[in-house]
Formats: C-alpha cells, structure tokens, sequence
C-alpha cells in the first residue's frame, strides 16, 4: 500500500514539478472582479470516507456563478485522496488566476508556484496547507481559455490531494 500512495504521490508531483522547474516564473494577477462562492458543495460528490477533512473543505472556494463540468476520481479509491473538479467560468483566465492568487493565501493556502499548464494554453496554481488530520493537502489549480455553448470564458480544474507530512 505504501508504494502504490509514493507512486501516486509522485506521480502527481511529478506532472507538475518539471513544469515549475523549466519554465519561466509565471506571474500571476493581482486583481479579478470575481467574487468568492463556497466551494465546499461542489466537492460532495467525490468525498471519500471524510476526505478532506472538513478544513480543507471549508477552506475552498469557486469564483461565484462558476458551473461544474466533471469530477475525476484520479485515487480510485486504492490509495490516498487525490481528486479534480472542472468548471466553467464566465471570466477570462487572467481573472480567474487573479481570483486564487488573492483567495487562496486568505484561506490559509501557501502557494509554490505557477507553470504553464501541459499543453501550454493555461496556467496552474500550486498550494499547500496543513490540516488537523495530519496531512498536507495540495492544491493545483488550472485555468485556460475555453468557449462553452459559444460563450467565453475559462476551464478551471482544481485538483485536490493529500500527502502525508512525511512525504512533503
């Protein structure tokens, strides 16, 4: 069991952290016109046996009228939580990136960095924080332009896992 959560664990480390290391510092905005929604509710449908803890639930947030697209259960329920959200945002990515980069620290999340995303077309956000149930939880948190139902706006895929303290 302890192979398959270090796999898994490095494995979503892995996807991000060369991106981080080879790329250029990716400034993010400072500013958003979006306003905060709970995000606590749309994470019931991946919960996993009280995972997160309700900290790490409180502590989440979706810019305001944001409208869930899919969830993905990246886990399988074989090894510690790591799950996705995606969502469309009627908002460019600049303000959607501007939203986390305010939102996140005020919610006690520390942020590591920002890359580009895989294909380039975006950015990623990386966060951590510690929870009471002894982990620290990632976040990684993407935006990239997109068009829904011939509407701009933006795909946010927020990505949630824990590591042990151990591990990090």
């Amino acid at each position: 069991m302890l192979v398959v959560v270090v796999g898994a664990v490095g494995l979503g480390i892995g996807f991000l952290l060369p991106a981080i290391l080879n790329a250029k510092p990716q400034r993010l905005p400072t500013t958003t016109d979006l306003s905060p929604e709970p995000g606590a509710s749309f994470w019931t449908p991946i919960l996993n046996q009280g995972e997160p803890p309700s900290d790490v639930l409180l502590n989440l947030v979706v810019p305001q009228g944001a409208r869930v697209t899919s969830y993905d259960n990246l886990d399988g329920g074989n090894s510690q939580y790591d799950r996705s959200a995606t969502f469309f945002v009627a908002a460019p990515s600049t303000d959607v990136l501007g939203f986390y980069n305010l939102e996140l620290p005020s919610l006690g999340w520390k942020l590591r960095g920002a890359a580009p995303t895989k294909d380039h077309q975006g950015t990623t956000i990386l966060a951590y924080r510690f929870s009471r149930d002894s982990y620290e939880w990632q976040l990684q948190v993407g935006s990239e332009p997109t068009v829904s139902n011939g509407k701009p706006g933006s795909k946010l895929t927020i990505e949630a896992y824990q590591t042990s303290d151990d591990e990090s």
